[in-house]
């Protein structure tokens, strides 16, 4: 979006990106609304996030998704600790 985003309340904000390239073979934290279950197309109604692990482009595209834009990752979950984000 073009314009600024004013959140309502102070427990939420922006998510920083990194300062530097990710490399594959790193940890991260990530979040979003994404689906929850591996054959459920619905999305989350609960903002979620889980620890990972940075995987190479490649290893992504063709076999999980057809494509990323430049500012995609592709993450894998490293431990099942997914949790939702109480506000």
């Amino acid at each position: 979006t073009a314009e600024k985003i004013e959140y309502e309340r102070k427990l939420i904000g922006e998510v920083p990106m990194p300062e530097e390239p990710m490399s594959p073979g790193e940890e991260c934290v990530y979040a979003g609304w994404g689906i929850n279950e591996e054959h459920d197309a619905k999305p989350s109604d609960e903002l979620r996030f889980a620890y990972g692990k940075i995987y190479a482009r490649m290893f992504c595209v063709g076999w999980l998704v057809e494509d990323l834009q430049d500012y995609e990752f592709c993450i894998r979950p490293v431990r099942d600790s997914s949790a939702i984000m109480h506000a």
